[in-house]
């Protein structure tokens, strides 16, 4: 049976550990489940929970990202490399010569890319207050389950400052705002717009700053 044509991404990592290994009763026990469970959650029956994708990344060295995802994505290993049964082998046999167990890595500042293009997407939409609530709730949960490292909250603050047009990047109703707000034009047009506006009443602020070109102009 051809991987794309499997049901589940179990189905195809059984696939791909063989007739031995991904045999129901071989599979279950690496899974620590019953062979009854590797029938229906091959099947597509019942869903793959995190809690057994991460004793089968574990045990495999596949991809808990690829574990979650769908079987027509090709597999990939805890490095982000396409995962054979060759990655079985090499992993199986470091855990048997007592090698730490598997370290999955990962870049999640990467996802502030994410974070940018969907945020402005809502703002287009007019629903930038409801993504950022959502984003805000999603991370107060990981919080609550991860817990929260207070050292690396610095160090990722200070590493921010570096960069203050990142921390100062806007979402709003109409999209994705990158202007400069230390700008003294913008910060002078800002206290006019909301001088004497009562808290919570939106104000739409606009400046036009004149191009690069054109403020190496004036200087000379």
């Amino acid at each position: 049976m051809a991987l794309s044509k499997r049901k589940t991404t179990v189905a195809v990592l059984r696939g791909i550990l063989g007739p031995i290994h991904g045999q129901e009763a071989r599979f279950a026990r690496l899974a620590k489940r019953s062979t009854s469970w590797v029938k229906k959650v091959s099947a597509g029956v019942i869903p793959l929970n995190e809690e057994t994708a991460r004793v089968l990344e574990l045990e495999t060295g596949v991809a808990l990202d690829w574990l979650m995802g769908t079987p027509d994505a090709p597999p990939v290993n805890g490095r982000g490399k396409p995962y054979a049964f060759a990655d079985f082998e090499w992993h199986r046999a470091g855990a048997k010569a007592g090698a730490p167990r598997i370290r999955s890595i990962g870049f999640p500042f990467m996802c502030a890319l994410k974070i940018a293009a969907i945020g402005s997407a809502a703002g287009e939409q007019g629903k930038a207050s409801l993504f950022l609530w959502r984003l805000r709730t999603f991370l107060n949960e990981c919080a609550q389950e991860f817990g929260f490292d207070e050292n690396a909250r610095s160090f990722a603050e200070s590493e921010l400052r570096k960069v203050p047009r990142i921390a100062q990047m806007a979402f709003h109703d109409k999209g994705f705002d990158f202007a400069d707000l230390r700008d003294r034009r913008v910060v002078r047009a800002t206290k006019k717009s909301v001088k004497g506006k009562a808290p919570g009443e939106q104000v739409e602020v606009k400046v036009a700053l004149p191009p690069k070109s054109e403020k190496k102009r004036r200087k000379r």
